[in-house]
């Protein structure tokens, strides 16, 4: 797949040429991130967050978000609506002198993959010490509302059924992954994959639905903007603006 061997070639940059990129550099949350610099809280109930706790992720990734060129209901010289909570495009590129046709391929197949989305690949590599078996993503919650996944052959993703078991979600040639739930990644071979996060107008004010509250069982959360709640999430995780890498 096209994709994925332009992720393989993304990933087998010297680090100082994806330090190029690195996400500290974007005030959106996009571009490239090292190994342990991605933070994700531990809790042993998936429906909890203890956010004191974090342990940087056995991860490398690339992160971009939404441009009109990958959306086939827009024209190219289509505006966007305004970026209320500075999310919307700006993403990072490779130059083609460095990786020729990257973007191509990239933009081509978020195009495929519908319209509003946030697209990351993905690089968990080899465990650094044998028999010290190492998350490489441990379970979290995704922050959109679904995501849409492209596995390479490893079998490693886990998800949580309606039973709250984490079962294996085995790659199967030529099907995606569609997962509502909590998940983690487990294994200890080198993995590729390329998750999209699907949600809402980040300007949509999400809230539980009124014939859900009652005077003895109030709402859950308050009304909140998505917006807001994924700047928020991605602060939580991801490396800020400016801020020098993890080396742990």
């Amino acid at each position: 797949m096209p994709a994925h061997r332009s992720a393989h070639r993304f990933f087998a940059l010297p680090e100082e040429q994806k330090m190029e990129y690195f996400v500290a550099k974007s005030k959106k949350y996009h571009g490239f991130m090292p190994v342990y610099a991605e933070e994700i809280p531990i809790a042993d109930d998936l429906s909890e967050r203890i956010e004191e706790k974090a342990t940087g992720a056995l991860l490398e990734s690339f992160d971009i978000d939404y441009e009109i060129l990958t959306d086939p209901q827009r024209a190219p010289d289509d505006v966007l609506s305004p970026d209320t909570y500075n999310l919307y495009g700006g993403n990072q590129w490779p130059r083609d002198e460095v990786l020729p046709k990257f973007r191509e391929t990239y933009l081509l197949y978020c195009t495929e993959a519908l319209t509003l989305f946030t697209s990351r690949i993905s690089h968990y590599p080899p465990q650094p010490v044998d028999g010290e078996a190492r998350d490489g993503l441990g379970a979290h919650t995704d922050y959109e509302c679904f995501m849409i996944l492209s596995q390479e052959n490893v079998p490693a993703l886990q998800v949580r059924n309606a039973r709250g078991e984490c079962v294996v979600a085995p790659p199967i040639p030529g099907t995606l992954v569609v997962n509502i739930a909590d998940s983690i990644n487990l294994t200890d071979q080198e993995r590729y994959s390329i998750p999209f996060f699907f949600g809402v107008d980040y300007n949509t004010t999400v809230s539980v639905l009124p014939n859900c509250v009652f005077d003895d069982r109030p709402a859950c959360v308050k009304p909140f903007k998505t917006g807001e709640f994924v700047r928020a999430q991605l602060a939580k995780t991801y490396v800020p603006y400016s801020e020098e890498p993890s080396t742990r």
